[in-house]
Parts: C-alpha cells; sequence; structure tokens
C-alpha cells in the first residue's frame, strides 16, 4: 500500500484556504519539479496577508507539496474561490436617495401664499405640507381645512384626496401615497371658516 506524503494537502484542506477571513488577501504561486510520471509533483505556495496592530501587515506563506494531478485540480479551483470570496465580501452601493420637493405659490384669487412641500417625493408613503400665509400681511392663517388631490398625469389612475390636518399655527400636514414614479398634479384647496373655497395646485415629477 502506498504511503501517503506528509506534505501533501487533499482538496478538502485547499478549500478551507481558499476562503479568508475579512481584511486578509491571498497570493497564489505554483511550480513544478521537472520531473514528468508517477514521480512529480507540484509546489504550491500560498501567502495570505492580514492587517496587524503592531506592524502594519504581515504575510503568512502557507506552501503545499502536491502530486501532479491533485496540485493542478487544487490550484485551479483555490483561484477561483479566492475570487469567489472577494466578491462575496464587497459592499453593494447604496441606492440613491431622493430630494424632497418644495415650492412656493399662491391661490388662484391671490388671497393666500403657500409654502408646499412633498417628503420624501417617491413612489410609496410621503408626507404633505402646507404652510398658509395672508398675502396682505404675511400672517399665518390658522383654522382652515386643508385638503389635497393627486392625479396622475402620466395615464388614467383616477384622483385620490389627502386630509391634511392642522399642525402648528399655520401650518397643515398628513401623510399619503404617491402609487408610482413620474408627473403628478397637486391640487391643494383651502376652506376657510366662512365656507369660502380656495385653490392652488403645481406639477411635480416623483422619481421612479
Amino acid at each position: 500500500m502506498a504511503q501517503q506524503n506528509p506534505g501533501t494537502v487533499t482538496p478538502d484542506e485547499g478549500i478551507r484556504h481558499a476562503c479568508l477571513p475579512a481584511g486578509t488577501s491571498a497570493q497564489v504561486r505554483s511550480e513544478r519539479n521537472g520531473v514528468s510520471g508517477p514521480g512529480s509533483f507540484a509546489i504550491i505556495q500560498t501567502t495570505m496577508v492580514f492587517p496587524n496592530k503592531e506592524k502594519g501587515l504581515s504575510q503568512m506563506p502557507l506552501i503545499h507539496r502536491l502530486s501532479t494531478r491533485v496540485g493542478s485540480l487544487l490550484l485551479i479551483g483555490t483561484v477561483v474561490l479566492l475570487a469567489a470570496c472577494s466578491t462575496a465580501g464587497s459592499t453593494p452601493s447604496p441606492p440613491t436617495a431622493t430630494a424632497a420637493f418644495h415650492t412656493t405659490l399662491k391661490t388662484t384669487d391671490g388671497q393666500f401664499v403657500l409654502q408646499f412641500s412633498v417628503t420624501l417625493n417617491r413612489q410609496g408613503l410621503n408626507v404633505f405640507t402646507v404652510e398658509v400665509e395672508d398675502a396682505s400681511s404675511g400672517k399665518p392663517v390658522p383654522k382652515m381645512q386643508t385638503q389635497l388631490s393627486t392625479t396622475m398625469l402620466d395615464m388614467d389612475m383616477g384622483t385620490d384626496q389627502v386630509d391634511l390636518q392642522p399642525n402648528v399655527h399655520g401650518q397643515y400636514s398628513a401623510q399619503g401615497t404617491l402609487s408610482m414614479g413620474g408627473h403628478w398634479e397637486i391640487r391643494i384647496l383651502l376652506r376657510t371658516p366662512d365656507a369660502t373655497l380656495h385653490e392652488a395646485s403645481v406639477e411635480l415629477d416623483t422619481p421612479t
């Protein structure tokens, strides 16, 4: 029965060397002894580089003496697995952040100035805010019934209503949904205590 060379590394052991801890890297080099046939062997040297708190980077060479057939297969498998480990450890790029929408406009009758914003202006749930000022005095206007209607202009999806609630003096807000990205029309409807209706409208583009 043939004796196993103490320096021979099985494919399973080579695979365990392939996936390295985070922060390390590896270089693989192979050499043959120049002999063909049953007596030939290959030398595979794997150098791992890893952080060291005192000396910066440290290197650990691992030298394996393998039979030519096993060594060739293991070398290929080691290089492929090192590439896979490197790809798996990479951090994906964060998604692009969307910007809130904000504009200043007047009601069609010119009596009120509105500060209107949509946060985050994205497909899905958003916060709609309207600040109402008297156009003549510049003072906030409380005690108004405030409602929005949202209409998708890129296709016929009907119109949704959002009732805003008073937050502070002259400011109204509520959560509402923009069901898809695209071109939207927002109508702002204000009703004063004497039941007079004032309105304004604005168009905005929501990222897809």
